[in-house]
């Protein structure tokens, strides 16, 4: 079988009130001695979700892992989002690239979406703490049936860069979205929703990560994390200090892609099961591409990110 290059690893509503802000020791010092699990970003066209033909999954006692609360319609809004769009988005992902429709890819779509539906619903039947993978790696691992197809057809592979062939060695007609942003907004807001609240039900806490040396950011940041009740924990990767005892970490982590430990602490954080939202100006592309690789989450520009910030704390 053709090697993906997906293994295990994974990837809320705030009230209104006051938030303290905490300084924490270096976040790559505070990373260090945790440990490791596993855990994928780009910014694409929006796309109109088409009607969702795959009947909703029966989905039970999603999210009661510790500490989580119940997350039945978040989840199915999820997977249903995913399914509806895997044949369209396959179909312009070819077009995009001007790659050959054979006439396989019917029944590679239909095999697709009748392994995507069941594979998501085990998947997120789980508890939280039991989810080895997230959804978007089951949408990525998906995209071998039309891989397949197009392989049999003789249709040549594409060029691809470096670091996504080490992330996915198996795309190789590059498929694969790096970010649910790529899908749509639709199902993109759902997987923000549904990846904050995992995030804070696994890691038991409403506090927000920020890694930036910028003032002015950090302002900006921690006044909309008071708004949606949350505590800010602010690194600004110059400080050295020793872990906490507790050893805790946000559910949720920002960083800043001008810090020179950005990278490295995105690294870290997606290996201690956090989700990352990383920004950068948006024309250093460099940088971006390198925080996709690394395995953040979200990567926006900054004027995207600061748009966005309100519905990534929920």
């Amino acid at each position: 079988s053709r090697d993906w290059g997906w293994g295990g690893g994974g990837s809320g509503e705030g009230q209104e009130g006051a938030s303290e802000k905490l300084v924490a020791p270096s976040v790559l010092a505070l990373l260090g001695q945790l440990p490791r699990c596993a855990g994928g970003a780009h910014i694409g066209e929006d796309r109109t979700v088409p009607p969702v033909s795959w009947p909703a999954p029966s989905l039970r006692l999603l999210g009661y892992g510790r500490g989580a609360i119940p997350m039945t319609d978040l989840a199915t809004d999820l997977a249903t989002s995913l399914i509806a769009v895997f044949s369209t988005y396959v179909e312009e992902r070819l077009e995009e690239q001007g790659l050959e429709r054979p006439p396989s890819l019917d029944d590679a779509l239909a095999e697709g979406e009748a392994w995507l539906g069941p594979t998501l619903e085990e998947l997120l039947s789980l508890p939280f703490d039991e989810q080895r993978r997230g959804p978007l790696e089951v949408f990525q691992e998906a995209m071998r049936f039309p891989t397949d197809a197009l392989a049999g057809a003789g249709v040549e592979a594409v060029v691809r860069d470096p670091g996504a062939v080490a992330a996915l060695p198996g795309d190789v007609y590059n498929l694969a979205p790096a970010s649910s942003r790529q899908l749509g907004d639709g199902v993109w807001m759902a997987h923000l929703e549904w990846g904050a609240t995992k995030a804070r039900a696994l890691h038991g806490s409403s506090e927000v990560g920020l890694l930036s040396a910028d003032l002015m950011d950090r302002s900006r940041v921690e006044q909309m994390v008071a708004r949606s009740g949350a505590q800010l924990v602010a690194w600004d990767g110059r400080v050295a200090g020793t872990v906490p005892a507790e050893g805790r970490l946000p559910g949720l982590v920002l960083v800043d892609l001008a810090v020179p430990d950005a990278i490295a602490a995105i690294e870290r954080l997606v290996q201690a099961g956090v989700r990352v939202i990383a920004f950068g100006p948006h024309v250093d592309g460099a940088a971006l591409r390198s925080a996709r690789q690394a395995g953040a989450d979200e990567v926006l520009a900054r004027s995207v990110f600061f748009q966005k910030l309100g519905a990534f704390l929920g």
